[in-house]
């Protein structure tokens, strides 16, 4: 209601100068003083008093009248006919009031620009994001380390050639389907997609620190990925490849990314290779909105299984607010967090492996009708990997899956869109979508420079936004 609003009252602002504007120049023609004489003391003869010499000039649009075979007051009251005005003071008034409109009206414009610039800089972009910057040559939480627990070299063998390591809720569920079609594919568990290590996945600014009960957590997170890791290589040896074939890609899809990276530094493995997955930011920020609890944020404890949400009980408004509210309110900070996980993992991602290691894609080529275009997502893929894109399972990939309301793999949905049910079946407000871009904006411009990932309604948010 609010964007309807201000539509009319620009709508009507840009009439009412166009309108002045024109009085203006008509007053100014007819009624711009004219001096008889010489110099700043010269007595100023207004144009409608008979004046010998010139004749005033008609603007631009007014019909042309001859005004020399009409006496002054003829003329005064023709002028004030074509102005509708009641008399000359209030013409005069018009005119003054025009330019002031005018004036006004250019300072409102670059005010506009420059604070739709400020809000692009200062909501969101990477100034807010600050996660693992503790990680550099290795991880914090990996020193000191127990002789015991340190690494064996056939604990290689859990980590998985390829790696689908995210962003959450942005198809990688389907893609992992996609690609464990492939013959040449084989899932590093046939019984799950997300084999990650216990390691909490909001624990992204670790920094080194010898206190005592960091090193007791320290240790913990040891133990339990030392046991992960050799049960995950123990399981692996146990499905190898049948003699004379050819050897399998082993698959896994492990999305919480702090495990990803907790797991890497671990085992330093080489010659994996790594998809990360991005999405329009509006639509993620949503629909990862709509998916996820989020306990001792908004949600009650318990609300969902799986951390996911069930009950209807949220609204486009209340999401709005939040993104509104950043890091004021605990649901905000939240939906920041996530902003910021677009930025932190990949970079993290190279530094790690290195950017030819990594294949970056965009959730909307995964869309059948376009997933196997020429040049098309399939082939990226099959071109990353070295493996023929034409053996991916043609019913896996003409198929959209974990979608919306339906959560899991084995749930197929008949359409896509932007309801979700949770919030009570009512897609994302335009106006929020319009500020998501704004918060990203530095944030997409970030992706295409470093990522190769471009999405053009956010990269155009501030020209399509700020008035021109």
């Amino acid at each position: 209601m609010s964007d309807l609003r201000q539509r009319v009252f620009l709508q009507s602002l840009l009439f009412g100068c166009l309108l002045s504007a024109l009085t203006l120049s008509i007053a100014h023609t007819f009624f711009g003083p004219r001096y008889t004489g010489e110099g700043e003391d010269a007595e100023a003869t207004p144009c409608w008093q008979s004046d010998e010499t010139s004749e005033p000039a008609l603007a631009v649009g007014v019909p042309e009248t001859n005004l020399s075979s009409l006496d002054a007051e003829e003329q005064l009251r023709n002028l004030l006919s074509l102005l509708r005005c009641k008399d000359m003071d209030e013409c005069i008034r018009h005119a003054r009031l025009a330019g002031e409109v005018r004036d006004t009206y250019q300072r409102h414009i670059q005010v506009q620009r420059r604070l739709t610039l400020q809000v692009a800089a200062s909501t969101g972009g990477a100034q807010e994001c600050s996660g693992f910057l503790g990680i550099q040559d290795q991880h914090p939480d990996l020193v000191p380390m127990a002789e015991s627990l340190r690494p064996r070299p056939s604990f290689q063998e859990a980590f998985a050639d390829l790696n689908i390591v995210g962003l959450p809720k942005t198809g990688t569920t389907q893609l992992y389907e996609i690609l464990g079609s492939h013959p040449n594919v084989r899932r590093l568990n046939p019984n799950r997609k997300e084999n990650c290590a216990v390691y909490p996945r909001t624990r992204r600014d670790v920094v080194l620190d010898g206190q005592n009960d960091l090193d007791k957590e320290k240790r913990k997170l040891q133990v339990n990925l030392h046991s992960f890791v050799q049960s995950m290589a123990a399981a692996r040896s146990g499905h190898s490849s049948s003699p004379g074939a050819a050897p399998a890609i082993t698959l896994n899809g492990c999305v919480n990314f702090a495990s990803v990276a907790f797991t890497w530094y671990y085992l330093r493995p080489t010659n994996r290779k790594f998809i990360l997955m991005f999405r329009d930011p509006a639509d993620w920020l949503w629909s990862s909105w709509n998916f996820f609890d989020q306990q001792k944020h908004l949600d009650a404890e318990g609300l969902g299984r799986n951390g996911w949400v069930k009950k209807n009980y949220r609204s486009p408004e209340l999401f709005h607010e939040l993104l509104t509210s950043r890091s004021q309110t605990l649901g905000g900070q939240w939906l920041v967090n996530w902003r910021c996980r677009s930025l932190e993992d990949p970079r993290l991602l190279m530094r790690m492996v290195g950017r030819s290691s990594i294949l970056f894609l965009r959730n909307e080529d995964l869309v059948p009708g376009r997933i196997n275009l020429k040049g098309g997502l399939l082939e990226k893929v099959g071109g990353f990997l070295g493996i023929n894109p034409q053996k991916f399972d043609p019913d896996t990939y003409s198929q959209i899956m974990n979608c919306n309301n339906k959560k899991g793999f084995k749930s197929k949905c008949d359409n896509l869109t932007t309801a979700y049910k949770v919030s009570g079946g009512r897609s994302l407000l335009p106006e929020t979508r319009v500020l998501i871009y704004l918060q990203f904006w530095e944030l997409c411009n970030i992706w295409a420079a470093e990522f190769g990932i471009v999405y053009p309604d956010c990269l155009n948010v501030i020209n399509s936004t700020a008035p021109t």
